[in-house]
């Protein structure tokens, strides 16, 4: 991939990031199709680790947001990170 192949999906990635993040949607769901369709790679098991790991850093800093303007309930994500958490 070339540097400017780069350059255009890290912009889309950070766009998808910054217009999905307030949404609560983390992006997940255009972060495959850029990383697969756009910059080339395979399906396959970094693929889609690498999206969930987009996926988890957009969506922890919008938590951050959401909990600093005072929009999260602190009972309800504790009752909720038992089940998220293995």
């Amino acid at each position: 991939m070339d540097w400017m192949m780069l350059g255009i999906v890290l912009v889309l990635v950070f766009t998808v990031g910054f217009v999905f993040a307030p949404l609560g949607l983390g992006g997940g769901m255009l972060f495959v199709p850029i990383l697969h369709y756009i910059a080339g790679w395979p399906i396959s098991g970094e693929l889609i680790l690498t999206c969930l790991m987009l996926t988890g850093v957009v969506s922890w800093g919008s938590g951050l947001v959401h909990r600093r303007e005072g929009l999260m309930d602190e009972s309800i994500v504790k009752i909720a990170l038992r089940g998220a958490i293995p």
